[in-house]
């Protein structure tokens, strides 16, 4: 019983809870157009904008919308040419420039601008894969190992 809560209190130890932002996907980032009004593309994206970068006194309103691009994943004992599954890459910012008539008038794309103070925190599931393993391979049979022993 006290090897099965000692395990319990390590694996809650050993876990942290993430929060993404909302955030739209690839496929739909590229459906996208000058021209569309504004609402379309809410409505298209599906999520509010992240923030709002910036207004001009002409009118334009540039807005920041966070979406995520597409990886390819492989699993490290099967490695093949080509061989893998899409996941999930990491995140982008689309700005996108709103003029006063409501309508989009320019889609720019970027992976490495966010503003400072705007952090978004992204799993690294291979580190978090190995450190898994590392886990149930080392501390595990040594815990129990310990636990077993008599005194």
């Amino acid at each position: 019983m006290r090897a099965g809560s000692l395990f319990l209190v390590a694996m809650l130890a050993t876990s942290c809870l993430l929060r993404q932002p909302p955030c739209g996907d690839y496929d739909t980032v590229l459906a996208l157009s000058p021209g569309m009004s504004y609402e379309q593309l809410l409505g298209q994206m599906g999520v509010p904008p992240y923030y709002v970068k910036e207004k001009d006194a002409q009118g334009n309103t540039v807005y920041v919308f966070k979406y995520r691009l597409k990886d390819l994943r492989r699993i490290p004992l099967l490695m093949k040419p080509n061989a893998g599954f899409k996941a999930n890459g990491q995140y982008a910012d689309l700005l996108v420039t709103v003029g006063r008539d409501g309508l989009v008038n320019h889609l720019e794309t970027c992976t490495d601008c966010s503003p400072v103070g705007h952090k978004t925190t992204v799993i690294d599931f291979d580190s978090l894969i190995r450190g898994i393993t590392n886990m149930i391979t080392v501390t595990l049979p040594a815990v129990l190992v310990f636990l077993s022993a008599d005194k």
